[in-house]
């Protein structure tokens, strides 16, 4: 079973409440609170779908820029001879250490 929905970069929750015989679910990831139901799966995907697309004309009406799921940054707090021995790494293998740490991150160094 998909845990996810996802539409336009955005992902959602699939949540089922069996008393009320209904899939609902909300958009994850971001500040505002966007919900969705539907009676089966394809109908909770449509209006995971339609409730995204809504958003982003909303926002467009607004003229504010929608909310992003992620922005592609984080910070981490380390100590410092961890950050010294990365940056070692980084240097050694003559890269950037952001670009280093994304390797590591992505399983492409160890």
């Amino acid at each position: 079973m998909q845990k996810l929905l996802k539409h336009k970069g955005y992902q959602g929750t699939v949540e089922v409440d069996f008393d009320k015989g209904v899939l609902y679910g909300k958009v994850l990831f971001i500040n505002s609170l966007i919900t969705y139901a539907g009676a089966t799966p394809a109908e909770l995907q449509l209006s995971f779908a339609q409730e995204v697309d809504d958003y982003i004309s909303d926002c467009a009406e607004l003229g504010v820029e929608p909310e992003k799921p992620f922005s592609g940054t984080f910070q981490i707090r380390c100590s410092p001879s961890l950050h010294k021995e990365l940056t070692a790494q980084a240097l050694s293998a003559g890269i950037s250490f952001n670009k280093y740490v994304v390797s590591v991150l992505a399983g492409e160094h160890s």
